[in-house]
């Protein structure tokens, strides 16, 4: 898995061998928009992106497959949040949510990737929900307006959970 943030909610990820790109109109002026969507199967917009919804209680994790019995190609599960999110379930990858820091959590969200991208001063709470609930095996903080000053506060929110703050045109690999 590769996640590559741009700057709002634009992201270029890598999932199951496929390449999914969100939100490429708040990508910044310097990205060029045919290479942010060169090789893209999936263009979505987080807020509005027609997907069926993700329901926890329909959701069963998959065990991951073993080399011999993978598919040529890998299947991925797409779905989106009320509050404007998506989830990616992949044969051949951890399953990832991308979303606001508003998200409703639960133990679904145990050895999951989730990127939370959006105002850096609702981070803390929103990752105190996120690890009160569950175990994410990473969470990526993706925020435009970054203060220093709040890190004390993400720390213990975090809860022990591995953290990463994304910085823009940087992949992060998982």
């Amino acid at each position: 898995m590769k996640l590559t943030w741009f700057a709002k909610s634009c992201f270029r990820l890598h999932v199951g061998g496929r390449i999914i790109v969100t939100d490429p109109q708040d990508a910044p002026a310097s990205v060029a928009q045919h290479e942010l969507l060169s090789g893209a199967e999936s263009v979505i917009d987080l807020c509005v992106n027609g997907l069926d919804p993700f329901d926890p209680s329909d959701w069963a994790r998959r065990p991951r497959l073993r080399l011999i019995d993978t598919p040529e190609e890998v299947a991925l599960t797409l779905q989106g949040f009320s509050t404007g999110g998506l989830f990616i379930g992949s044969e051949d990858d951890a399953p990832l949510f991308v979303s606001p820091p508003h998200g409703n959590w639960g133990r679904f969200a145990d050895s999951t990737v989730v990127i939370l991208a959006g105002a850096f001063d609702l981070m803390p709470e929103a990752l105190s929900a996120l690890c009160t609930l569950a175990r994410p095996r990473l969470v990526a903080l993706a925020s435009d307006d970054f203060d220093e000053a709040l890190l004390g506060d993400i720390s213990t929110a975090a809860q022990g959970a591995p953290l990463q703050i994304m910085e823009v045109g940087l992949a992060l690999e998982t």
